[in-house]
C-alpha cells in the first residue's frame, strides 16, 4: 500500500513514528480519517495545530472497553504504542509488561473482535534474542501476533527495525543535549554497532507490510554504524568524551533476523515497491512456528549489525541536520 484510506487508528500516534505518519498522510492528501489514541494530553495539544484533522484522544491500550469502542468500524489499525526505551522498562518491568504484551494483546483482539480487515503492529531489532526487558516484551509480541493470524480473519502484520534517527529520547537528542550542558558526551561503548534507519523509511515499510501475507514480519536490510563512529560524525570539535560500558539490558551488537528465523526468512528485493526508494532488499520472516522455508537459509548466522554495510558520514550528517535541534 502506497497510502491508507478510510478509517485508521493508530496507538501511541502522538509519538515519533505516530506524527511521521500524520505528515506522510497530511502531505500525500490521504482519503483518511485518522484517529489517535495515547496517554499524553501535552502532545495532542502540541500536535492538533499541525495536523487539524486529526482526532486525538486521550486512552490506554491496556483498557479493553476503550480499545473495543475505539477500534469498532476502522478499516486500519496500527499499533505503535509501547514502553520502549530500556532503562525504562529495566525499571519498571510490570509497567513494560503490562503495556507492551497486555495492551498489544488488548488491541489484537479488539481489532479481531471487530473484524478490522488489517492491524499491524511496530516491533523491533531489540526482540531477536533478547537480553533486556523491553526486548522480551516485544518478542512475546511477536509470537502473539503471528499465532492469532492463523485463525483469525483480520489480516495481521508486523514490522521489525532499528533505531530511527532523531527519534524520541534517541543518542542523537541526548547526546546533543549533554554537549549544550556540559561540553562532552557520557556514552557507553564506541564499538557497540547499531542498524539505522529514517523515519520516513519506517513509514515506508509500515505501509508496505499491509501487503504482505497475513502472519509475516516483515524486516528492513539495514545499514549500521559503530556509536564511536557516530559520536566522532556528530560532535568533532567536542573533547572529553567519556564512556561507562554497556549498561544492564544493552547488546554490543544488535540482531535483526536470528540463527534460529534463518530458515524461515525470505530476502527478497524491494525493487518496483514504495520501499524501493529507501532501501534495495528487505526480509519476509514467516512464522518460526510454521514450515520452514525450502533450500539453503539466505541468513545461517542471522543479520546483525557489526555485518552489515556501513552507512558513511555524508549521508548519515545530511539525515541529522534535517531534524529539529
Amino acid at each position: 500500500m502506497k497510502r491508507l484510506e478510510g478509517e485508521v487508528l493508530i496507538t501511541g500516534g502522538a509519538g515519533f513514528l505516530g506524527r511521521a505518519i500524520l505528515r506522510r498522510a497530511r502531505d500525500e492528501e490521504w482519503p483518511a480519517k485518522i484517529t489517535v489514541v495515547s496517554r499524553d494530553p501535552q502532545k495532542h495539544h502540541a500536535a492538533a495545530d499541525e495536523f487539524p484533522g486529526v482526532q486525538w484522544v486521550v486512552g490506554d491500550v491496556c483498557d479493553s472497553i476503550e480499545m473495543e469502542e475505539l477500534i469498532l468500524g476502522k478499516n486500519v489499525v496500527i499499533h505503535a504504542a509501547a514502553l520502549k526505551h530500556i532503562p525504562e522498562a529495566e525499571l519498571a518491568p510490570t509497567s513494560a509488561i503490562r503495556i507492551n504484551v497486555l495492551g498489544s494483546l488488548t488491541v489484537l483482539h479488539a481489532a479481531i473482535q471487530a473484524e478490522v480487515p488489517h492491524i499491524v503492529a511496530v516491533s523491533t531489532d531489540k526482540a531477536c534474542h533478547p537480553v533486556n526487558v523491553y526486548g522480551a516484551t516485544k518478542f512475546q509480541m511477536e509470537r502473539m501476533f503471528q499465532t492469532a493470524a492463523r485463525f483469525s480473519g483480520t489480516q495481521i502484520h508486523l514490522v521489525r527495525y532499528g533505531n530511527v534517527i532523531g527519534s524520541t529520547g534517541s543518542v542523537v537528542q541526548v547526546w546533543r543535549e549533554m554537549v549544550r550542558k556540559q561540553g562532552f558526551v557520557n556514552a557507553t561503548d564506541p564499538n557497540m554497532t547499531r542498524f539505522w534507519l529514517t523515519a520516513e523509511h519506517a513509514v515506508s515499510l509500515l505501509l508496505f507490510s499491509l501487503s504482505e501475507p497475513s502472519g509475516t514480519i516483515t524486516i528492513p536490510v539495514l545499514r549500521a554504524t559503530a556509536m564511536g563512529d557516530v559520536l566522532d560524525w556528530l560532535f568533532p570539535d567536542a573533547a572529553g568524551h567519556v564512556f561507562g560500558g554497556l549498561r544492564p539490558g544493552e547488546k554490543t551488537h544488535e540482531m535483526l533476523i536470528t540463527p534460529q528465523e534463518g530458515p524461515f526468512a525470505e530476502r527478497r528485493t524491494a525493487d518496483g515497491t514504495p520501499l524501493a526508494s529507501f532501501v534495495s532488499e528487505f526480509i519476509r520472516l514467516w512464522p518460526v512456528t510454521g514450515k520452514a522455508r525450502e533450500g539453503p537459509s539466505s541468513f545461517p548466522d542471522g543479520f546483525t549489525s557489526d555485518d552489515a554495510e556501513p552507512w558513511n558520514k555524508p549521508e548519515f550528517l545530511a539525515i541529522v541536520n534535517q531534524l529539529e535541534p
